[in-house]
């Protein structure tokens, strides 16, 4: 893919995670795909769409916000490609976090998020992505 179809199919695959078209999204990522978050674990597919799927119901509206993105590039090849954008999303009723602060009702987090994708024949094979969960849950407990 060129650096310009792998920014357009990252971008497709962000509206899909936004839309919750979780068969759209998952189409997105290959069966053998390899998924690191920031605790450093590595996920398979299946095991990162649950957590997508976990995530969303956590936060019902949760978003990616992809238009306008902080920033996207894309290697000459398109075979790795990054996008930085603000994750939003909050809660409708109190609740205590992993990490023990009291998040209250109706609050709301605006953090950065980046995602840095490696891209085989229109699928992600591996994908690193980076959000500060403390940062989240100071935001929902008014910190």
């Amino acid at each position: 893919m060129s650096s310009t179809a792998t920014l357009q199919a990252m971008d497709a695959m962000l509206a899909a995670w936004n839309a919750r078209q979780w068969d759209v999204y998952v189409d997105f990522h290959d069966e053998a795909l390899e998924a690191v978050f920031q605790d450093g674990a590595a996920h398979d597919r299946d095991e990162h769409l649950a957590q997508s799927l976990s995530f969303c119901a956590f936060f019902a509206d949760a978003k990616i916000h992809t238009e306008p993105c902080l920033t996207h590039f894309a290697s000459e090849t398109g075979e790795d490609a990054c996008v930085v954008a603000r994750l939003t999303g909050s809660i409708s009723a109190p609740m205590i976090g992993a990490n023990g602060f009291l998040a209250q009702d109706r609050r709301a987090f605006d953090v950065t998020s980046t995602l840095v994708c490696r891209w085989r024949q229109g699928r992600v094979i591996a994908r690193r992505q980076l959000i500060t969960p403390d940062l989240i849950w100071r935001q929902l407990a008014g910190l």
